[in-house]
């Protein structure tokens, strides 16, 4: 881990998990590490 607390990594899995459902596909729904910190900053 990055060493985050307990919110900052739920924080970052909501926002992984909310990407991952616009895309079809498993694995290749997973945004990246840059599309998902982006979502955290209201860009996508």
């Amino acid at each position: 881990g990055t060493g985050e607390s307990l919110a900052d990594a739920a924080a970052y899995a909501a926002r992984v998990g909310a990407a991952a459902v616009t895309k079809a596909g498993a694995q290749e729904s997973y945004p990246t590490a840059a599309e998902a910190e982006a979502l955290g900053a209201g860009a996508l």
